[in-house]
């Protein structure tokens, strides 16, 4: 069993706006996983000859279950809403929600390979295989609830309770490698493969629909999203005294009320899948000494990708189809690219002293966050219809990346020949290692406030990036952003701004730890160590928390730091 925090089921308040330093929060949700794996599977290995063949089965069945208690929410957009309570979106949940049993779903899945390893002569091995898998739909497994999905986007009619999506059967996943020793002496090798690899869609993560059954056959999610015309209709306000609870429950029974499908999943949803390969180079250049560089790649395809259908008219305030609730529409056109140069040396313990240092040089592209699971609401498009216009970096896209570590033995020992026991033992088992690490700064999103998820602003012209901002802290020049107007009936941007999704980096970040160990053998199987940490050993400041919204009185700044100099003494006995 799993629970996610945060634990609180207090309704929260969420501020689009900077209202004076005072940035709010969302309400808790309660999220509770459990459930049970069964697996079975058989491999077989044959070598005949010059060929290694290894083939297998796998069966496996799940069963998830999972329990969420949301809580209420309150978005306004700006200080003047927020000071005459007219909240711009407000999710109201039924008091009786957590009444609601945990659902079960039940999926499996089935899958099988063949794979041959060939020696083609003493130098050369060649890799090829093939893997087949079957990933079930998901099921209900209970008469509590059923599945509710629309087709057609989301706008179409229900599909069966039982067939969520259409089911894929063409997860064939191929794959070829070989292995080569260029020379006489074996010191030079070159490897190079690629495959293809599928995984499962999640059982849970906002992909599914489950939610229990009215009399009248219409979902009853205990829950509703009003917007900003909608609150202003039904006079909607903060905090709830009753009244709330008994709209909420008036619209959950009215047949006439918009139909509460907060989640649609496209009928074609096909397995996710990367296709994966790679060019090395290994280099042996002393006894101790070896060095690697290679060309690693992957290409992500039928990723999760999701964006809100049926969101309010920008103008108007009004959704386009008012018999249907604003709905997050999931479907697998997320498309990755990743391309990436892999360096490293590696020195093997020799007079006293071992090392690892590595290099990458990398670039992603895809349209949201580049997670095969559970994007993120920062990654909402702008334009539903226009996903190619998100087309830019990954939030964790780092262009240049060097970490290294090194232990080194002192040989204080060493140095003073043939000592006595105490000297001995005062100079012997004097150990620094440290680990360095450097990396250019992660991508940044410019975002809006609105009441269209993922709205950013107009870039105007200019220099983006400030210089001197280690000593002033603004790194963002905020004349060279523009908001887009605000519509007040829909608390909506009037259009997509033109910046761009993660146009520019933020500050780059290095560090240093270094530790200091002592080592006492006190007899032949008791070791004493006793050492000193210290993280950030340079106490290098690397700053952090960017403000990212063009709203913000501190638009632009850098408010906080990734740490100081920690320093901490350890003593550990072994026997």
């Amino acid at each position: 069993m799993r629970t996610d925090g945060p634990t609180s089921v207090l309704p929260g308040i969420t501020t689009l706006g900077n209202l004076g330093g005072w940035g709010g929060g969302t309400g808790g949700n309660i999220i509770e996983f459990r459930g049970q794996v069964v697996t079975l599977e058989d491999s077989l290995a044959l070598t005949r000859g010059r060929h290694s063949v290894k083939t297998g089965l796998s069966y496996q069945q799940t069963l998830s279950q999972r329990q969420s208690i949301p809580s209420d929410d309150y978005t306004y957009a700006n200080v003047a809403d927020f000071l005459v309570n007219i909240p711009s979106s407000v999710r109201l949940v039924h008091t009786r929600f957590e009444e609601r049993p945990p659902t079960p779903i039940r999926f499996w899945r089935l899958g099988g390979y063949l794979q041959d390893d060939f020696k083609v002569s003493r130098s050369l091995i060649v890799n090829f295989g093939i893997r087949y898998d079957y990933f079930s739909v998901p099921k209900v497994a209970s008469d509590c609830c059923r599945y509710f999905n629309r087709s057609e986007m989301g706008f179409g009619p229900l599909r069966p309770s039982d067939s969520l999506y259409d089911p894929n059967y063409w997860n064939f996943s191929p794959r070829l490698g070989f292995a080569w020793t260029a020379d006489q002496a074996g010191r030079t090798v070159i490897r190079a493969g690629a495959s293809i690899s599928y995984t499962a869609h999640p059982a849970f993560g906002g992909l599914l629909n489950v939610q229990p059954v009215l009399p009248n056959g219409r979902p009853n999610p205990g829950n509703y999203t009003f917007q900003r015309a909608e609150v202003i209709r039904y006079g909607i306000k903060y905090p709830d005294t009753g009244r709330n609870n008994q709209l909420l429950l008036d619209l959950i029974s009215d047949p006439n009320a918009p139909f509460t499908l907060t989640q649609a999943t496209s009928t074609y949803f096909p397995q996710p899948y990367a296709i994966q390969y790679l060019l090395s180079v290994q280099r042996q250049i002393t006894g101790t000494l070896a060095w690697e560089g290679a060309y690693v790649g992957n290409r992500g395809i039928h990723f999760n990708y999701f964006r809100q259908l049926n969101a309010v008219d920008r103008i108007t305030g009004m959704r386009p189809r008012p018999d249907m609730v604003t709905f997050n529409y999931w479907d697998s056109s997320e498309s990755t690219h990743y391309h990436s140069l892999q360096t490293s040396l590696r020195k093997r313990l020799s007079y006293d002293l071992t090392f690892e240092t590595n290099y990458t040089y990398s670039n992603s592209i895809c349209y949201g966050s580049n997670e095969i699971l559970q994007p993120q609401a920062i990654d909402f498009p702008q334009d539903p219809y226009n996903i190619r216009a998100e087309r830019g970096l990954p939030t964790f896209d780092a262009r240049h990346r060097l970490n290294g570590q090194t232990i080194y033995e002192l040989p204080f020992a060493r140095l003073l020949g043939s000592p006595g026991r105490a000297a001995k033992l005062a100079a012997a088992g004097w150990q620094i290692s440290s680990i360095f690490t450097a990396a250019t700064g992660q991508p940044i999103v410019i975002t809006q406030p609105s009441s269209w998820a993922g709205s950013r602003p107009d870039y105007v012209g200019g220099a983006a990036l400030l210089q001197g901002y280690r000593e002033t802290l603004q790194y963002l020049n905020r004349a060279v952003f523009a908001p887009v107007r605000v519509i007040t009936a829909s608390a909506a941007t009037e259009r997509p701004g033109t910046i761009g999704r993660n146009p520019l980096r933020g500050p780059g970040f290095w560090n240093v730890d270094v530790s200091l160990a002592k080592n006492f053998h006190l007899t032949e199987r008791l070791r004493l160590q006793v050492r000193g940490d210290f993280f950030n050993a340079l106490n290098h400041t690397n700053l952090s928390g960017l403000s990212t919204s063009i709203n913000a009185a501190n638009f632009g700044r850098l408010t906080s730091t990734r740490g100081a100099r920690v320093a901490q003494l350890n003593t550990r006995l072994t026997w």
